[in-house]
Parts: C-alpha cells; sequence; structure tokens
C-alpha cells in the first residue's frame, strides 16, 4: 500500500511501447544513464518517464497528490 508521502520518480519505457523497466529511479540521471544503456544494447529508442502524481482511494471521492 502506498504512503502518505509522494516523492517523484522515473522509468524508462521503449518508445515503442513494446517493452517497459518496472525500475522506479530515483533520478533523471540514473533513468537516462539506463535509457542510454537499453538504446545500445538493443538499438532501440527509449524515454525516460516521471511520475508527476498519484490518485489513490481516501474517502470518495479519489485524492490526487502532486510530487514535490
Amino acid at each position: 500500500m502506498p504512503s502518505d508521502t509522494f516523492e517523484t520518480y522515473y522509468m524508462v519505457m521503449r518508445e515503442d511501447g513494446n517493452a517497459y523497466s518496472q525500475v522506479r529511479h530515483a533520478t533523471e540521471s540514473d533513468a537516462r544513464f539506463e535509457a542510454q544503456r537499453l538504446c545500445q544494447k538493443t538499438g532501440k529508442t527509449f524515454v525516460v518517464l516521471q511520475a508527476i502524481a498519484r490518485v489513490k482511494i481516501a474517502q470518495f471521492p479519489v485524492a490526487w497528490q502532486d510530487a514535490e
């Protein structure tokens, strides 16, 4: 279950959407490094995604929380 605090994180996904990493990177530079490594390994194009918000059930209605 998610905690009450939410900090942004980064993930890497292949641009065609057929593959993505399940690793959450704490920094943009770590995610960029991983995207570059995967690109060089596979010859495919990768993108870096940033989590900017989450939604969870609090009490109805749902509650949004932006990243710090």
